[in-house]
C-alpha cells in the first residue's frame, strides 16, 4: 500500500464503477437477466478488498490516531442518540397506554348505559332510538381502538400471549358476525358467510382469530355502498385463507402496503368513513403471532377484500 488517506483510496473504486458500468450494460444488453449477478459478485469482490484496504490502515499505522477518535468520538454519540429516543419511546408508550386504561372506563360506562337503554326500545321516541344506537356504536368503535392501541403495544414487545387450539374456522366466522350485530343492523348490511358444508379446523388463538375478524368486518360494513359484505374461507394445502370483502370504492395499489403501517390510513371519501390507522396494523401483527400472512386485493370503484390465513390443524391435514 502506499501512504494515502483513505478516502483516496476509496475514492478510485467509485471512479472504477462509474467507468465499468455503461461497458457492463452493453456487454449484457442482450442478456439483462445475468447483469444482477455479475454486479453482485463484482460489488462482493469489491467490499471483500475495501474490508482488507482498511484493516490495513487501521492496524498497519496509515489512518491517524485523531481520525479513529474522531470515529469513536461519533460512534458513541449515536449510541447516545440511539439510547436517548428509545427511553423517549418508551415514555411516550407508557404515557400512552396509562390515557388509554383511564379512557377505557368511562367509554365502558357509556356504553353499557347506552345497551340498558336499548333493551327498552318500546319506550323510546323516533329520534331518541337511532341516537342511542349511535351512542353505542360510537363507544363499541373507541373501545376497539383502544384494544387495539393497548394490544399492538404488547404484540411488538412480543408479550401479547396466544392460546393456540384446534377449532373450526367457520364457527369464528359465525362468532364475529354476532359480536358485530349492532354494528351491522345499524348500518343495514347483509352479511353473507361462505364457507364449505365441512369444517375447517384450524390450530390458532380463538378470541385473537374474532379480534381480526372484528376489525376487518368494521372496515368493510363502513365502505360496502352495496350494502353486502361477504366472508370465505377456502383450504390450501396447510392452511386456511380467510376472505372479507366489500363493494366499496376500492384501494388505489400504492396504498396496498402502506394501510398496515401505524396510524397510515386510507380516506375512502369521506370523513364518515376515515379509519384510525390501528385495525389492519393489529390485523397485521396478530396474524403473523399466529404464523400466517394477511394482504389485501383491491382496485378504486371494484370493492376491497382483505385475505389473510391461519395454519390448519394437524388432524385436519393428515385427513
Amino acid at each position: 500500500m502506499i501512504n494515502l488517506a483513505p478516502q483516496w483510496y476509496l475514492g478510485t473504486y467509485h471512479l472504477y464503477i462509474r467507468l465499468l458500468l455503461p461497458h457492463l450494460v452493453a456487454e449484457f444488453s442482450h442478456e439483462p437477466e445475468r447483469l444482477p449477478g455479475y454486479l453482485s459478485s463484482l460489488t462482493k469482490v469489491m467490499f471483500f478488498d475495501i474490508g482488507l484496504a482498511l484493516d490495513a490502515y487501521i492496524f498497519g499505522g496509515y489512518m491517524h490516531r485523531t481520525l479513529g477518535e474522531q470515529f469513536h468520538e461519533m460512534a458513541d454519540q449515536a449510541t447516545a442518540a440511539l439510547a436517548a429516543r428509545d427511553s423517549e419511546e418508551r415514555a411516550k408508550r407508557t404515557l400512552i397506554d396509562m390515557m388509554v386504561h383511564d379512557i377505557r372506563n368511562p367509554v365502558s360506562g357509556i356504553r353499557m348505559t347506552a345497551q340498558v337503554m336499548l333493551r327498552h326500545q318500546g319506550e323510546m321516541s323516533e329520534t331518541q332510538l337511532p341516537r342511542t344506537r349511535r351512542i353505542e356504536q360510537a363507544a363499541t368503535d373507541v373501545l376497539r381502538m383502544i384494544q387495539n392501541i393497548l394490544e399492538i403495544s404488547k404484540l411488538e414487545a412480543g408479550m401479547l400471549a396466544t392460546d393456540l387450539e384446534d377449532f373450526p374456522v367457520d364457527a369464528a366466522l359465525r362468532e364475529s358476525v354476532e359480536d358485530s350485530r349492532p354494528h351491522i343492523d345499524a348500518a343495514q348490511v347483509a352479511v353473507v358467510i361462505d364457507a364449505p358444508p365441512t369444517p375447517l379446523r384450524v390450530r390458532a388463538d380463538r378470541t385473537l382469530t374474532r379480534r381480526i375478524l372484528q376489525n376487518l368486518l368494521s372496515n368493510a360494513i363502513r365502505h360496502s355502498h352495496a350494502r353486502e359484505v361477504r366472508l370465505t374461507a377456502v383450504p390450501q394445502a396447510d392452511k386456511v385463507v380467510v376472505g372479507v370483502a366489500d363493494r366499496g370504492a376500492g384501494i388505489p395499489s400504492a396504498y396496498h402496503e402502506l394501510i398496515f403501517e401505524r396510524f397510515r390510513h386510507f380516506d375512502r371519501g369521506s370523513p364518515a368513513h376515515a379509519d384510525t390507522g390501528l385495525g389492519l396494523p393489529f390485523c397485521k401483527l396478530a396474524v403473523e403471532r399466529m404464523g400466517g400472512l394477511i394482504w389485501v386485493q383491491s382496485s378504486e370503484g371494484h370493492g376491497t377484500t382483505f385475505y389473510f390465513t391461519l395454519p390448519r390443524s394437524e388432524a385436519t391435514t393428515e385427513s
